[in-house]
């Protein structure tokens, strides 16, 4: 849902696969029959994933979560500041064995007694103040496919990170589906050039009713999702010398307009980026802010 795990390229998408309502038949054909055979089929696997995750019509949706990132130093964990984090995804047919995901999202980091947004933040490690730069969101691009999730990266600097993406089979308690899905990068996996190697592990678990993935082709299927990272120092935390790690834990929903996401994270986003938070379609088309 964030920018850095955009893993799988920058590839064009064009206004006519935006305005598009179609599902391919393998993707419309999931929904109307889902029994237990089809959940646990290897096959069904990617479809279900792509209906929870991002539905399986040509139309956006969003997720939001709340959350905290903490720093992890000698097995003691610290809060350090609240996290907001929205993103909008569109998912449009590439042929029958895949898709293409269009994904744009906005984190903004918050006092985590007040819950305001943070500008400067008092970093508790090392005593300094870090002031934050809220970057405005744009729109990259992921394909994948029906027999084997995600695809590598094709080229460009995201292609010289080493990732591994692990998504489990889909499982079933009571009427509840679970996918969990895992990343692991390699930021700088030679070791050369101006960074340092860095690591950062993704967890997520995504929810939904099965219920929602019997409904008719299109439906929106309403999910939850839990999320936790366990990573090295990112850069803008300036951590210096410090020795340890840095871990998030949020959770949060996906819902199917903009205005259905939290007011709070509704209210950052027009704050600082507003005029790319007004058309999210185009947003996510890679056209030029309003």
């Amino acid at each position: 849902m964030l920018d850095r795990r955009d893993f799988t390229g920058l590839m064009a998408l064009g206004a006519g696969a935006l305005a598009a309502g179609t599902m391919s038949a393998p993707a419309a054909a999931l929904q109307g029959r889902l029994t237990d055979a089809d959940l646990n089929a290897p096959a069904s696997l990617h479809r279900v994933y792509r209906a929870l995750r991002f539905g399986l019509a040509a139309r956006p949706v969003f997720w939001w979560m709340r959350g905290r990132r903490y720093a992890l130093i000698g097995n003691q964990m610290t809060p350090l500041f609240g996290m907001e984090v929205g993103s909008a995804h569109l998912a449009v047919d590439v042929d029958d064995a895949g898709y293409e995901v269009a994904t744009a999202s906005s984190i903004y980091y918050t006092d985590l007694v007040s819950g305001e947004l943070l500008t400067d933040w008092a970093n508790p490690i090392t005593g300094k103040t870090v002031t934050f730069d809220y970057s405005p969101p744009r729109a990259a691009r992921a394909r994948y496919r029906y027999t084997d999730g995600p695809q590598r990266v094709a080229g460009g600097a995201a292609a010289a990170a080493a990732r591994r993406v692990v998504i489990s089979p889909a499982e079933r308690v009571n009427d509840r589906i679970f996918i969990r899905e895992e990343t692991y990068i390699d930021l700088n996996p030679t070791g050369t050039g101006a960074g340092s190697q860095r690591y950062v592990q993704d967890m997520y678990t995504y929810e939904c009713a099965a219920a929602s993935l019997r409904a008719k082709p299109g439906a929106f299927v309403d999910a939850t999702a839990h999320f936790n990272d366990y990573n090295d120092w990112s850069p803008r935390m300036q951590m210096g010398d410090a020795k340890g790690s840095s871990v998030a834990r949020c959770s949060g929903f996906k819902v199917a307009s903009f205005a259905q996401m939290p007011a709070r994270w509704r209210g950052f986003a027009g704050r600082l980026h507003g005029s790319q938070w007004a058309d999210p379609e185009k947003l996510l088309s890679g056209g030029p802010a309003a």
